[in-house]
This record gives C-alpha cells, structure tokens and sequence, in this order.
C-alpha cells in the first residue's frame, strides 16, 4: 500500500483521534502532520502491512503525549519570593500540613513520609516495606490526595501580595510575614 493510499484511507481517523485528545487546532493540524511524516519515513520498519493502522495509532498517541511534555503549563514566579531562611513565614501551613500526614492511615502515611520528608526513593520504599514498586508508588499517590483533600476541607490557605503563603481562617487578615 502506498503512502498516499493510507493517508487517504486512515487520515480522518487519525485526525479525529488527535482532535479529541488536543484542543488547539492548529496543534492538531502540525500532530497529524508529523504523525504522516514519520509514517513516511519509517513505513520500510513496518514489517506487517495488515498493522499500518494499529502502528499509526500508536505513533498518534506517542506525538500527543509529547506534545503535552513540550507545552507543560507553567506558572510565572512572583519577582519578589519570600526569604526562604524566614522561619515564620509558612509556618502555619508546615503544623496544618504535619497534622494532616499524621492521620492519616499507617500504611499510608508510613510510604508518605519516607517518599516526601525523608527522600528515599520508590523503588527502596518498596524493598523497606515489603511492597511491590507499583504498590509503593500507588500508597504514596493516594497519600498525597488524602493529604490534598483534607487541606483543602479545612485550611483556608492563600498568597498574600508580597508572595508569602498565609494560612488562615480569614483571607482579610493580615500577612504575619509582611503585615501587607
């Protein structure tokens, strides 16, 4: 089949697959693009003519996932960031944060903490608690939504002008770090 016969045949589907998992349209015209070109020039690795969709496919869902780690959204940092050596300053969010972890469930809390306060990767967590690699992972994820979710329950936490974080139950009051 030649090249032109399966960009006729397959381009609409392939189209569509992009254009429902990419917003921008003009992102989808240059992904669809690529994904025909590298067709192109990889079709002699294709060892299997009945599999040109099915390979199509997943070049299609691996130029999409890049696209997404290309154009990762990123926040711009305030010009003037708070004294991180400032003891005070995100103190109230360190004890509500501490407090958090320190209910949760052991065999949640126990991967939590190794993982993010002590820094052991993974992969050691699994070995030290007797889990799997993917268990591991798994227990610190959902630790960190229990986390996330019941500090979003129950803290009223905000940036105030000057860039300090502020925790507290009424966004009125005044930043102890900077009285702003």
């Amino acid at each position: 089949m030649t090249t032109e016969a399966i960009y006729k045949e397959l381009h609409k589907g392939i189209e569509g697959y992009v254009r429902k998992r990419v917003n921008d349209p003009l992102s989808v015209e240059d992904i669809v693009q690529d994904i025909f070109l590298k067709a192109h020039t990889k079709a002699r690795d294709l060892r299997d003519d009945t599999k040109i969709a099915p390979w199509l496919y997943r070049i299609a869902r691996n130029r999409v996932i890049d696209h997404y780690r290309e154009h990762k959204s990123t926040k711009e940092l305030p010009e003037e960031m708070p004294d991180p050596t400032d003891e005070n300053d995100g103190k109230e969010i360190f004890t509500c944060l501490h407090t958090l972890i320190s209910s949760l469930p052991n065999k949640y809390r126990e991967p939590l903490f190794l993982s993010d306060v002590e820094g052991i990767k993974q992969h050691d967590i699994a070995t030290q608690l007797g889990l799997s690699p993917s268990g591991a992972r798994s227990r610190v994820q959902r630790a960190r939504k229990m986390v996330k979710e019941r500090f979003d329950a129950c803290c009223v936490h905000y940036i105030c002008g000057e860039g300090h974080s502020v925790h507290s139950g009424d966004e009125d009051a005044a930043c102890p770090a900077c009285h702003c």
